[in-house]
């Protein structure tokens, strides 16, 4: 409801099957010739969706066809689930017949950059980060979210700065590590986080690594770290999936 037009969200469980089905065709010829065809976004919404259960809802777009393609481009099937972070944390279950068949959300990655851009720690970490990833102040950032929270751990981070006289470069991967870390502490509350299946974490570096490498201990399952090379098209290759998928259902009729 914010973009081009407004395409309203399949219900879970949703494969390949029913996102082709719904996707919708809008003609906007000041945009293109050609009419555009949008992909639906996926909700898990259980009857009713009251504030009681608002634990229980979600809802995603544009995952479902980064998912897809990575699942597609892997050849895996379920049931597992996909760790997608950014600038929301998406954490999807697919079964075994490739469906989505919930989802799980944060807005972690929009905290961490408006808490490094907008706060008083915007003079003490650099965003974004550069270089590769200090593992020990990651690690250690994400020890002091389990202890003492995110809210006295952002702070900590100004002590570290202005009492302790920490790295820069340092302080800067602390802090990552602590919004990450709090960020799997919410994550794990997920119902699917305990129950042993494998984990895909895609998305884009550095968050890709740092997901991974807190994963280790945060989930319950084995946990692949995929490749730049698998992740960096997968969108493309579920869009491309869904569109192929969408003409065969087309030509049927």
């Amino acid at each position: 409801n914010v973009g081009l037009h407004d395409v309203p969200h399949v219900l879970a469980p949703a494969g390949l099957d029913d996102l082709a089905r719904h996707v919708v065709t809008v003609p906007m010829p000041e945009i293109a010739p050609q009419p555009i065809h949008l992909i639906p976004g996926v909700k898990t919404v259980p009857t009713p969706a009251t504030l009681e259960n608002l634990a229980d809802l979600d809802i995603l777009r544009g995952e479902e066809s980064e998912s897809i393609g990575l699942l597609e481009t892997t050849k895996q099937t379920g049931p597992l689930c996909i760790l997608l972070p950014g600038s929301h944390t998406k954490l999807l279950h697919i079964d075994e017949q490739s469906r989505i068949t919930a989802s799980y959300t944060t807005i972690g990655g929009e905290l961490m950059q408006a808490m490094a851009e907008r706060t008083i720690l915007a003079s003490s970490v650099d965003w974004p980060p550069a270089g590769s990833p200090v593992w020990s102040a990651v690690e250690a950032g994400a020890k002091f979210a389990g202890e003492w929270g995110l809210a006295r751990g952002a702070f900590a981070v100004r002590l570290a700065d202005v009492v302790v006289g920490m790295d820069r470069t340092d302080r800067t991967w602390w802090f990552i590590g602590l919004l990450v870390g709090s960020d799997w502490s919410e994550l794990r509350r997920w119902r699917f986080s305990t129950t042993g299946i494998p984990l895909l974490i895609g998305g884009r570096e550095p968050l890709r690594s740092v997901y991974g490498q807190l994963a280790m201990s945060a989930w319950s399952g084995p946990v692949e770290v995929l490749d730049e090379s698998v992740v960096e098209l997968a969108s493309a290759r579920g869009a491309i999936a869904i569109a192929q998928r969408f003409m065969t259902q087309h030509q049927d009729k």
